[in-house]
Order: C-alpha cells, then structure tokens, then sequence
C-alpha cells in the first residue's frame, strides 16, 4: 500500500516540474538566435509544456493553487521573454509599440489589483486569455506569413484578454482563477 502512496504523490509533482520546464526553456529563448532551428525547438518546447502541465494535472486530479500560481508565472516569464525577443529583434511600428504598452500597464494594473484586493496573485485562466496566450504563441507563424496582419491580431486578442482580467479583478467578489470570463461566448464558440 505505501508503494502505491509514493508513485500518486510523485505523480501530483509531474505538471509542476513541466512547468518549470517552460521557465527554463523562456530564459534560454533570451540567449539563442532569435528564429533558428534551436530558436524554434525551444519555442516548442515552451508550448507543449503549457498544454501538457493543465492535461496531466486535471488527468491525473493532481490541480493545486500551487501548480496554477506556477503556470501563470510561467506564462509571465514567456511574454516577458518573448517581448524582449520582439522588441530586440523587430523594428515595431509606433502604434504597435505604444499598444503593447497599454496592453502592458492592463495586465501589471490586473496584478496590482488582485494582490491589493486578495493579497496574492489573481492571473486568470479565462477564455480570452487562453485565446491571447495562443495568439501570442502563434506570433512567429503570423508574422512569417502575414506580417502587418500578425501586429493587429495579437494586439487586439491580447488587449480584449487584459482589459477583460482587469475588470474581473476589480469588480469580483472573491478571487477565482478558473473563472472563464466574460469572453466566454466569443472563444468558447472556436
């Protein structure tokens, strides 16, 4: 029996130790020649290491608040990673620059408010900023193929994400970081 007790409880730390690999993988973007082979294999990486920490967690009923802090971080140290990238590798027009930085200062005043309102991190797993974390991901696919239309589809899906979770964070009565959001109808439909 207590065999048994010790393959379930190193079987809750799986999802965890995937997201830890996303972190690692993020960094190591930062050093690697932006859009080459070991670029990309990183890149990919860091993807399927954010769909396969939720799958197994909720496969295996190992979700902790723990393991949802470290995914949302997670994800963080991705953006950041890749707006470094971005910013030092493209040259950004005015207005997708100045976007970029309102859809920032929404998602640090989202921060903001759950830590002032809950004391701890409130990064929220809705609908749209599932859709904005794809987007964002996608990013190098879009810019290759449609480079102008690539600025404007992530900026208005990860605008809609930010603004949507800064709302829900002012306006909930209790902090939920598996609500869907009101973005719901719009992506739950893809």
């Amino acid at each position: 029996m207590a065999h048994g007790n010790t393959g379930t409880a190193c079987m809750k730390y799986i999802p965890n130790c995937i997201t830890v690999v996303r972190f690692i993988c993020s960094v190591l973007l930062l050093f690697i020649k932006t859009f080459s082979p070991e670029f990309f294999i990183l890149y990919i990486l860091c993807g399927i290491s954010d769909v396969l920490d939720g799958f197994i967690a909720r496969k295996t009923h190992t979700v902790s608040h723990t393991g949802q802090i470290l995914d949302s971080c997670a994800d963080a140290v991705f953006f950041i990673s890749m707006l470094v990238i971005y910013f030092r590798t493209l040259t950004l027009p005015v207005p997708v620059t100045a976007a970029v930085l309102v859809i920032c200062a929404l998602r640090l005043s989202s921060l903001a408010a759950g830590f002032i309102r809950w004391h701890k991190p409130a990064l929220l797993h809705t609908y749209a900023n599932k859709a904005a974390g794809f987007t964002v991901f996608c990013f190098p696919l879009l810019y290759v193929f449609l480079p102008r239309a690539a600025y404007v589809i992530v900026c208005l899906i990860t605008g809609f994400s930010a603004a949507e979770e800064l709302v829900i964070n002012l306006t909930s009565k209790k902090p939920d970081l598996e609500t869907k959001g009101s973005g719901m109808f719009i992506f739950h439909q893809f």
